[in-house]
């Protein structure tokens, strides 16, 4: 009784203190949730407590039931990995082999395509169109800095939050910045004239707000760059990004619709499709450059050896940049 004792708690605990990222925490907690709660245990405790043939019995019939439902072969991993990391650190033996072979994949085409210029341009005018009092948790012009953001360099969405002001720097008259700043992430891409213009009005907009609601921001001297409306301190958390750009496009009316369970366009990764699209196409742009400005390495030593200055990346970025601009007006 007493080992049980010592055993209860522990389970989840184990867990919890050995994921560093709070993303992929918090995407594996939600997953060990639903399958707490399809077992009918009470803990987590519990589970462990069960031998090896009743856990890999339990795992198995966890993927017959999930598989009544079509899904992505992405969505099963990312189950079966919270799934198989909860049983391994807690020092249970899991055939992995019986469990990958369960998992059939969906032969049904999945949404993928990328936003066009015209679908962008139906997003930045769904911001003009909504009055500002219907704005709770943004401001127009920062809607918009988002929305070039993304367009303009392919960043992912989750990066949104991790950006500074003082990761922005001026080259000609774009910015180049610095994604997952200070990681072994850390990369550099850019702005195209037009979202730098953008950028610069929402930081001078709310530049303006700082100044006239607070005296001392001397305590507070690297600010992010994606806040909540009228703040300094205050950074909006990735779900309340996700949320905001969620609700511009259904107000753009671009999710509507569907290629089996997803949309044929995903929310925010069909930015990223599009900067990968025109990136890739044009046959004068450095494939390997083309990578690291997305962030990818193509070859494993190339995150150590292959350090490109940020003109090289540049002079690279500069052949897309007529294919990235959406009104083509702006020089």
């Amino acid at each position: 009784m007493k080992i049980l004792t010592q055993i209860e708690g522990k389970a989840l605990s184990e867990v919890t203190q050995r994921i560093h990222n709070e993303i992929t925490k918090k995407a594996y907690l939600y997953q060990l949730r639903c399958y707490l709660s399809w077992t009918g245990k009470k803990s987590y405790d519990e589970l462990i407590v069960q031998t090896n043939e009743e856990t890999q019995r339990n795992l198995e019939d966890y993927c017959r039931y999930l598989q009544q439902e079509k899904h992505s072969r992405s969505f099963y991993n990312l189950i079966f990995s919270a799934l198989t990391f909860f049983y391994e650190i807690n020092f249970k033996v899991i055939n992995r082999t019986r469990i990958r072979t369960m998992i059939l994949p969906n032969e049904d085409k999945i949404g993928g395509e990328a936003y066009t210029n015209d679908d962008i341009k139906k997003i930045l005018q769904a911001i003009d169109q909504t009055k500002k009092k219907d704005y709770k948790i943004h401001t127009k012009l920062r809607s918009k800095a988002m929305i070039h953001l993304l367009a303009s360099s392919g960043i992912r969405v989750g990066s949104l939050r991790s950006l500074h002001v003082k990761d922005l720097s001026k080259i000609e008259n774009c910015y180049s910045f610095k994604v997952y700043s200070g990681s072994v992430y850390e990369h550099h891409t850019f702005l195209t004239p037009e979202a730098t213009k953008i950028v610069d009005e929402y930081l001078k907009e709310r530049e303006s707000t700082w100044v006239d609601k607070m005296e001392n921001r001397s305590y507070y001297s690297a600010p992010r760059l994606i806040t909540f409306q009228d703040s300094l301190v205050f950074d909006m958390s990735l779900e309340a990004i996700r949320l905001s750009l969620s609700r511009i496009v259904r107000k753009a009316k671009l999710q509507e619709s569907k290629i089996g369970k997803r949309y044929d366009k995903p929310l925010n990764h069909a930015y990223r499709k599009r900067f990968n699209t025109i990136l890739k196409s044009n046959k004068e742009v450095n494939r390997d450059l083309a990578e690291l400005m997305l962030g990818h390495t193509l070859i494993k030593l190339d995150s150590a050896y292959l350090k490109p200055t940020k003109e090289t990346l540049f002079n690279e970025f500069r052949k897309i940049i007529p294919e990235l601009t959406i009104f083509q007006h702006v020089s």
